[in-house]
């Protein structure tokens, strides 16, 4: 049973070997990823579906054990110590046994007693960017963790390869993130994780300490970040990449260290004011490496294969969800105000901009009916209610959108919250994974749809670069961006009403030969111009620059 004496022994035994590793286990950190059963399974959130971490004992059959006892072992991925144990019990003289998570270490430092073992020197424990400290030796033998090599992907190249001269700190996230990652690398970088939201202060200073980066790299704005970066000297590059209900908040001094890309133009002038100088416009793109074309078998036609398709969120929860914080807000900013008079307030706005998809009405709409509001909720820190509106419009479009295309049979991949418009059609068909499955749908459908959001008419979606990267077709729905990255009607197709949209798929349904024409022209335009890995070298270029103007 996870016992905290047994965790206080083994920091206290560490504490006579390595007492700043001992010092730096005990530092705060969150805990927030982590969820423990009644049952005794730990959990760790990443991604759409948690991790189960406990191993099973098929699980530790991998493990190396024809390597003689002489044989120095490195574990990568610490987890919740089964596989430290299972070491210690194989005789191995020497084991080094690292772990990026300092509460996924004091889980498996609360379950083995490993006091003996860390004070004769047999086993070494290494956390964090102590990673790039493991030396290596010819009689060295590395066993990854079977759960934590898919999340630590940055730290289980550092640990094989070793750490190069260039070097990035890239902050913690998921899919988009291990692009960028796969992008610096190709560029000669070493990459690490910095877990801004959950490390304590001291941890994060010791990674810049250590790795010595020569930039980091966010996706998207974090608050407090530029000034951190500032206070160690490190340049930091933000791309912005989601939308946010957050007001930008105005940074006291001018952010010189940072410079940010955005995927919205509107965007540069509001960072501007925000004292951020250096803001460029970026695109998105597809990391066509992953995204790409490939002959789908029978089986995998038949589980993947759609007439029409569309691979995203209902955000039907979302809306459920920002519907109650707008309430909230409303009350914050005018408490003598009845919770009827809020929601008659949100439903009235919501009900004009139902009459027209094409257009977002929303702020012209509450600045109308409630003015000042927008101003109360940023001078109370509170979220941005355009936003929030916003987000539940976008909801309501985009199952009405779909429900339209169900005369074609559309399948719909994604969350629960689709089965609210099968009656009109559609079919839901779960969520897709990420990788394979997702480009198995992309090259499986006739026609696949996009969908954006009433207040991002100034973007084009990763959506429709990643369907073009796989060869698929797509309609997609209109904005100026669009047009200025793809010919109309040669390399991509759009809509901007939903019975356009709808005539449109008919059309194109009824002649595959020149939906494919189309799609092949995208795919050659994608890969030419719309690569992540370029936008990222664009990226690095900037930053260099900016660094040099700044040296000089």
């Amino acid at each position: 049973m996870p016992s905290d004496d047994l965790l206080h022994r083994n920091l206290r035994a560490l504490a006579s070997v390595n007492p700043d590793l001992a010092q730096r286990i005990a530092l705060p950190a969150s805990r927030d990823h982590l969820e423990e059963s009644p049952d005794g399974q730990v959990f760790y959130h990443y991604g759409r579906l948690p991790r189960v971490l406990n191993l099973r004992s098929h699980e530790l059959q991998s493990w190396p054990e024809f390597s003689p006892p002489e044989t120095e072992v490195v574990i990568a991925g610490i987890g919740l110590g089964e596989t430290v144990a299972h070491a210690l019990s194989a005789k191995h003289s020497t084991i080094r046994a690292w772990e990026r998570d300092p509460m996924v270490l004091r889980l498996a430092l609360q379950r083995y007693d490993w006091c003996d073992s860390i004070l004769s020197g047999r086993l070494i424990l290494y956390m964090g960017i102590d990673c790039i400290l493991v030396p290596k030796s010819a009689t060295q033998v590395l066993w990854a963790h079977p759960v934590l090599e898919s999340i630590y992907t940055n730290e289980m190249t550092l640990l094989r390869q070793g750490v190069r001269h260039k070097r990035a700190l890239i902050c913690e996230g998921e899919l988009f993130v291990r692009d960028i990652a796969d992008a610096l690398q190709e560029q000669g970088y070493s990459t690490y994780t910095w877990s801004i939201e959950s490390l304590a202060t001291e941890e994060l200073a010791y990674t810049v300490q250590v790795l010595q980066p020569n930039l980091a790299i966010a996706v998207n704005f974090s608050k407090d970040l530029s000034e951190a970066c500032d206070s160690f000297d490190l340049p930091l590059a933000i791309w912005e990449i989601d939308p946010n209900t957050e007001f930008l908040p105005k940074s006291e001094m001018p952010q010189n260290n940072t410079t940010v890309f955005t995927y919205r133009k509107s965007r540069v002038a509001n960072y501007a004011a925000a004292n951020f100088p250096r803001c460029i416009y970026l695109p998105l793109g597809s990391n066509t490496d992953r995204r790409r074309p490939e002959r789908l078998t029978a089986q995998q036609n038949d589980r993947f294969g759609a007439r029409v398709s569309f691979v995203g969120a209902s955000m039907v929860q979302t809306a459920i969800k920002f519907e109650e914080r707008f309430y909230e807000q409303v009350r914050a900013c005018y408490p003598q105000e009845s919770r009827d008079k809020a929601v008659a307030l949100l439903q009235e706005i919501l009900d004009i901009q139902r009459k027209d998809l094409s257009e977002w009405k929303i702020p012209s709409l509450l600045n109308q009916r409630a003015p000042g509001f927008e101003q109360a909720c940023r001078d109370r820190g509170l979220e941005n209610p355009m936003i929030l509106a916003g987000e539940i419009a976008a909801a309501e479009k985009r199952l009405t959108c779909v429900a339209h295309l169900g005369v074609h049979g559309i399948q719909v991949w994604g969350d629960n919250g689709w089965k609210r418009i099968e009656e009109h059609g559609a079919k839901h068909r779960g969520y897709a994974g990420h990788f394979k499955e997702l480009n198995r749908i992309y090259i499986g459908s006739e026609v696949n749809i996009d969908i954006g959001r009433f207040y991002q008419n100034d973007i084009v979606p990763m959506r429709v670069f990643d369907i073009l990267a796989c060869g698929g077709f797509v309609i997609a729905e209109y904005t100026p961006a669009l047009a200025d990255l793809f010919k109309m009607d040669h390399e991509i197709v759009c809509w901007k009403t939903p019975q356009e949209l709808v005539q449109k798929t008919a059309y194109f349904l009824e002649n595959p030969k020149l939906a494919r024409a189309i799609a092949a022209r995208g795919r050659e335009r994608v890969s030419r111009d719309h690569r992540i890995k370029d936008r990222v070298q664009s990226m690095l270029r900037a930053v260099q620059h900016r660094s040099i103007a700044m040296a000089g």
